[in-house]
């Protein structure tokens, strides 16, 4: 059950209202203080425990509710010591410090509330009317009602003695804050009753010109936005900073309450981004449009049954802002489609900038930062331009694809490096690098040996499998080389194993074959240099790695040639990389 707004009532007269055990009204350190029940209500024999509910007003003007489990009234001087600990502090805490501070303070278990003070069903009004039932009952009131009239007389006497306490209560508050709240939490009464006049005025003036705001107050986020309105900032562009929002459209949002009274407040960063793939001459100018605003979410996400922040919807909603807010059919193909190559679009750009995070080092929360640059991208081209850049993304990933396909082939493992890419001749033979594991099944079948075992040194680049054969394709031995490191640094070449069939001697041509091959090997350092490096580099870093980094790598090709110079993978990595580990990225 809920009382209607009771700001502008007026405090019943005294005589009217039900009475109520004298509260004392001198207490230290206590302006004014409200307490539900009045009284123990507690059925004849030994008083039972029972939740107190207080509503105090300190003498420095600052609201406190909680609930204290006893079995009497609270004593006034354990009011006053929870004023007196209250107005110490130069700013009201956060609700779970100060729950804590009053706990040290009373040793009691004390539980702060911070709803809506003039919502009944937050002040166990049910409890204590259940109780006077079972009184009332037991004493035999009310002797001439059924117990359904008993019930129902209890509730509304007791509803109307709160609703009454309330508005003499409010009505003793500071009435500016008040009249700009409209509905009243203790944390947010107590934020704008600041004893400091510069900050009150302040805090005033930016909830009077964006009420909507309200609900984000207190949340962690919304810790720049309170610092800026505590130093008279420019508050519209810090907004707009916050929820990567234009300028026009913070703007359009300033000085209603339309949106709130929508039950669209709660979902403001969700709002915000919806509001700014559109453009500003059709933003919403007055009540009737705000609310067909709301209606064309509704009818949108009611229809797709899926949030309108999915890009189908968002470019659906488009195209409703674009014809006044009026009703929309959702079956475009056209959209659909343009939609899911924008979310291609998007994870490829949060594969490409993770990859080059993780790279760098820089802690933090890689995939939050690229969805932000996304944000952005979105806000300063438009959802209909980035649809554009997303419709060429999929024939450029393809062309990177066939591009780049034996080169990510070796990154992921597939192959390895070749120091000769074409079969060379050597003494009468023809001696062939084996690039795969495959190559190497087919050479351990031929010559009876276990060179199948040895996709691991290739793969990591101790090892070099070659096949030596005729020109007619007669298998003659297989020959194992190694790049190794000179004490210089420079690569060189050696021989490892050599065999025939079935691990055989080889013959006299192949060992002189084998010794060309060394010596036409040797002749290319360069060749040998790039084959170490790679050994000591990518054939260290784990399978799995190698593999995303291969499929990442064709993205990032892509990528480079769609996305425009402004919105390139290394501006988007720039900001976290330039800042380090101190960055936080909301």
């Amino acid at each position: 059950m809920q009382t209607a707004d009771i700001f502008s009532q007026q405090p019943e007269p005294a005589s009217s209202r039900v009475p109520a055990d004298d509260l004392p009204l001198d207490i230290p350190h206590v302006s004014q203080w409200l307490c539900l029940p009045p009284a123990a209500t507690a059925t004849p024999g030994i008083p039972q425990l029972q939740d107190f509910h207080v509503l105090l007003e300190t003498r420095r003007g600052r609201l406190l509710w909680f609930v204290v489990n006893q079995r009497a009234l609270p004593e006034p001087a354990l009011l006053s010591a929870i004023a007196r600990r209250m107005d110490s502090f130069s700013e009201t805490p956060g609700f779970e410090t100060l729950a804590g501070e009053l706990y040290r303070c009373e040793e009691l278990i004390i539980t702060l509330r911070d709803d809506l003070i003039t919502h009944e069903t937050c002040w166990g009004l049910d409890l204590w009317s259940r109780r006077d039932i079972v009184a009332a009952v037991f004493d035999q009131r009310f002797s001439a009602l059924s117990a359904g009239e008993i019930r129902d007389t209890i509730l509304r006497r007791n509803s109307d003695w709160l609703r009454g306490a309330l508005a003499g209560f409010l009505a003793r508050l500071a009435p500016e804050v008040t009249a700009t709240l409209g509905a009243l939490r203790p944390s947010v009464y107590n934020y704008l009753n600041t004893t400091c006049t510069t900050l009150r005025r302040n805090r005033l003036q930016a909830l009077n010109l964006f009420p909507v705001f309200l609900p984000q107050l207190f949340k962690p986020k919304f810790a720049g936005i309170r610092r800026v309105i505590d130093d008279g900032g420019p508050l519209i562009d810090a907004i707009a900073d916050q929820y990567i929002a234009a300028r026009p459209v913070i703007r359009a949002i300033r000085g209603t309450d339309v949106l709130a009274a929508q039950k669209l407040a709660d979902q403001l960063p969700e709002l915000l981004q919806v509001l700014r793939d559109i453009p500003v001459a059709w933003l919403p100018r007055n009540a009737t449009e705000w609310g067909r605003f709301a209606e064309s979410i509704a009818h949108i996400e009611r229809l797709s049954r899926t949030s309108v922040l999915t890009t189908n919807n968002r470019l659906i909603f488009r195209d409703c802002a674009r014809r006044g807010y009026r009703p929309t059919d959702i079956d475009s193909d056209e959209w659909w489609r343009v939609g899911q190559e924008i979310d291609e679009l998007s994870r490829a750009i949060i594969s490409a900038v993770c990859h080059q995070l993780n790279r760098t080092g820089v802690p933090g929360n890689h995939e939050r930062h690229a969805r932000l640059q996304i944000d952005r991208m979105l806000l300063e081209l438009g959802i209909k331009r980035v649809g554009r850049i997303a419709r060429r993304w999929g024939p450029a990933h393809r062309r990177a694809q066939a591009a780049y396909e034996a080169e990510h082939a070796v990154m992921g493992g597939i192959l390895w490096p070749l120091l000769s890419e074409t079969p060379l001749n050597v003494a009468g033979l023809i001696a062939q690098q084996l690039p795969n594991a495959e190559a190497l099944n087919a050479e351990a079948e031929a010559m009876s040996n276990c060179v199948a075992s040895y996709v691991h040194p290739c793969m990591t680049g101790q090892s070099q499998i070659w096949s030596l054969h005729n020109a007619d394709g007669t298998r003659v031995t297989t020959l194992e080389t190694q790049i190794i490191s000179n004490d210089d640094g420079a690569a060189r070449i050696r021989p490892g194993q050599h065999a025939g069939p079935r691990n055989t001697r080889p013959p006299k041509q192949a060992l002189k074959a084998a010794q060309e091959l060394l010596h036409s090997l040797a002749a290319k350092p360069q060749v040998l240099q790039c084959y170490l490096d790679w050994k000591n580099t990518t054939a260290r870093t784990p399978i799995s790695e190698r593999r995303l980094a291969a499929s990442v790598g064709v993205i990032i090709a892509a990528l480079d040639e769609v996305l425009l110079p402004r919105w390139g993978l290394e501006e988007m990595t720039r900001g976290l990389v330039e800042d380090g580990p101190n960055q936080t990225v909301d």
